[in-house]
């Protein structure tokens, strides 16, 4: 049960798709081109915010970046 959010946010740098669970941690992907400037997906339930980082960095051949405060 909960509430999640499934979407685009307008901003001024562009638009982020955004995949997000409430209590949960999200971890946000820049892009360097395309429609979306970010992706911001929350974690799964239990999940490592920073593995989970780290495992879409791996995926899309980049270097993750460290966390934000």
């Amino acid at each position: 049960t909960g509430l999640a959010v499934l979407g685009t946010r307008r901003h001024g740098a562009g638009y982020d798709f955004c995949i997000l669970h409430r209590d949960r941690p999200a971890v946000r992907v820049d892009l360097a081109s395309g429609r979306f400037s970010r992706l911001i997906i929350s974690v799964a339930e239990g999940g490592d915010p920073e593995a989970e980082a780290a495992r879409v960095a791996a995926a899309a051949g980049i270097t993750p970046t460290a966390p934000a405060s």
